[in-house]
């Protein structure tokens, strides 16, 4: 079974990434901008997506973060699931968050 780190090497996976993450940062800007200039921001219901994440967790975390930011971008999952089928896999990989991924589950443990 191929570990995170190797997956994560494989160049054609390099390029969608990046890809991913500008387009992220793009959307985090838009939304400060819209802060900025005092236009409406989503609704909730409507900034949702999930790359990782099983729900919209992903696109709800970067709507808060870009409007309210991070001190630090450190972050513990407790019960985080496969290291890419979380919701915080999409900071860490995308968006420089490091962190601990704790879960307790043999088979998740063993593929990490």
């Amino acid at each position: 079974m191929k570990r995170v780190r190797d997956w994560w090497l494989d160049p054609l996976i390099n390029v969608q990434a990046a890809t991913l993450q500008a387009t992220q940062v793009a959307l985090a800007m838009h939304y400060r901008q819209l802060v900025v200039s005092g236009a409406r921001i989503p609704d909730f219901r409507d900034i949702g997506f999930g790359v990782y994440s099983d729900t919209d967790e992903d696109g709800i975390l970067l709507f808060l973060f870009a409007l309210l930011g991070a001190e630090s971008r450190i972050l513990v999952d407790i019960g985080s699931s496969a290291p890419l089928a979380g919701n915080s896999a999409n900071l860490l990989l995308h968006h420089g968050w490091t962190g601990l991924l704790i879960d307790c589950g043999e088979e998740i443990v063993a593929y990490s």
